[in-house]
């Protein structure tokens, strides 16, 4: 081979390695338009909860809002195998969903938030919010799928941290600047454009032309798939089919530990030291969110030089150590332990360190779900990995409200940092199996 032909399929191997603009444009606005109900629910609605005096063991409760992306793993083959191909096996779902979400957000503008000492209007409020976490979620069952299938290997770290950046743009808009916004023009009018910028986002996976899958679950194994428990068996089973896929799923149930026992309990504890609403969108939620943007960034980077396991572990470890901080800030407040400490903008700016570090340590975890999904059934398996990360982070939310009642602020955290040391075992068993 000549040294201009070896040039030249270098650069074409180099190419691959980058998706269209036109797909990363999809894959931004896609999330985004996920992240922006999301953004409210999961970022906006604690402070909410908290400035209404609702206590931190409701707030913690409030994370089972989120169950239906934990269970969602249930009625993933469903979406990976019904679906028009017309419009295309992703788009199928996404379209639609958008479009209802958008008017979901609409009737949840007419709610009086002063209401939420009132049983019967706080259950109609939380029943919506419900319903728009579970079509969210069927809605990240098409898009994760539609992903996993339009990206080659190499091209995932910066498709993922375009799922990323995304889904934090979508959560700036709808946590931080709707808590700003909820502040300045009012809830109803907020809800309105929210709702409108849904639409909008739906305009590019509209355009978006979606190729047909080469096979489908159905047709693999000539016919194996006649009885629902052999489908059951094809769709979970295949994570129990080796010791190195096991180890993954512990690997799976370890790694959001840390995250999911301290973000809970984060904007909670600013509300406690004071910090209005608007300060608290600001700073957590939109500062917060741009943090995360510059940890994907940084992060996809960084993978260019490390391998993804490297990168797993060595990510989390620091967003772990990034977690202490949480620790000194609260023993300053309860305790008097460094009293220097115990103010808004350390906690501030301890936020946006940690939101840099959690963005960072979830772009090589996206790439490994990835890399361990068939592509056949890359929506089920995504999805059900992704559950794994769910459902633990939740119900490590839970839990927060719980411990920050019984042991304070400094307690919870100091929980989640120990926890986040213990999650770096398994990282480290699965690698050596690797």
């Amino acid at each position: 081979m000549t040294e201009s032909n070896l040039a030249s399929k270098l650069r074409a191997l180099k190419g691959t390695d980058v998706p269209s603009y036109q797909l990363l444009g999809v894959l931004l606005t896609l999330y985004l338009a996920q992240g922006l109900p999301l953004g409210f629910i999961t970022q906006a609605l604690p402070a909410i909860l908290r400035e209404y005096d609702a206590p931190l063991s409701l707030i913690g409760w409030s994370g089972l809002l989120m169950l239906p992306w934990a269970l969602k793993f249930l009625w993933a083959p469903a979406v990976d195998r019904f679906y028009k191909p017309k419009v295309g096996q992703g788009r199928s779902w996404i379209i639609p969903i958008q479009l209802v979400v958008a008017g979901c957000l609409i009737g949840v503008s007419f709610y009086e938030p002063k209401s939420f000492s009132e049983g019967a209007a706080a259950m109609w409020f939380f029943a919506a919010l419900f319903f728009v976490s579970l079509i969210s979620a069927t809605h990240d069952i098409a898009a994760d799928g539609l992903t996993t299938r339009a990206l080659d290997s190499g091209q995932r770290p910066i498709g993922n941290a375009m799922q990323v950046s995304g889904y934090r743009v979508g959560l700036i808009i709808g946590g931080g600047l709707m808590l700003v916004a909820i502040d300045q023009i009012g809830w109803q009018f907020s809800f309105v454009v929210l709702a409108l910028l849904v639409l909008i986002n739906t305009l590019p996976i509209w355009r978006h032309h979606e190729p047909k899958p080469e096979q489908t679950p159905e047709h693999i194994g000539d016919g194996d798939m006649r009885s629902p428990l052999e489908w059951f068996r094809y769709q979970f089973g295949y994570f129990w089919s080796s010791s190195n896929l096991r180890w993954w799923l512990l690997v799976l149930v370890t790694y959001k530990l840390v995250d999911g026992l301290s973000a809970g309990m984060v904007k909670p504890f600013m509300t406690d030291m004071g910090a209005s609403l608007s300060s608290i969108g600001w700073y957590a939620g939109v500062l917060g969110s741009v943090a995360s943007l510059i940890g994907a960034g940084v992060g996809a980077l960084i993978m260019v030089k490390l391998s993804r396991v490297t990168a797993l572990w060595s990510f989390l470890l620091l967003q772990t150590l990034v977690t202490v901080s949480y620790c000194l800030i609260a023993a300053s407040v309860e305790q008097g332990v460094l009293p220097m400490l115990g103010t808004l903008p350390v906690l501030y700016g301890a936020s946006l360190m940690e939101n840099v570090a959690a963005s960072m340590a979830l772009i090589p975890m996206l790439s490994l779900i990835m890399d361990q999904s068939r592509q056949e059934a890359a929506g089920s398996d995504f999805t059900f990995q992704i559950c794994v990360l769910t459902g633990v982070s939740g119900l490590g939310y839970v839990l927060s409200g719980q411990i920050a009642e019984a042991l304070g602020y400094t307690g919870v955290f100091c929980v989640a940092v120990v926890a986040g040391l213990v999650s770096l075992l398994p990282i480290w068993w699965w690698a050596r199996l690797r």
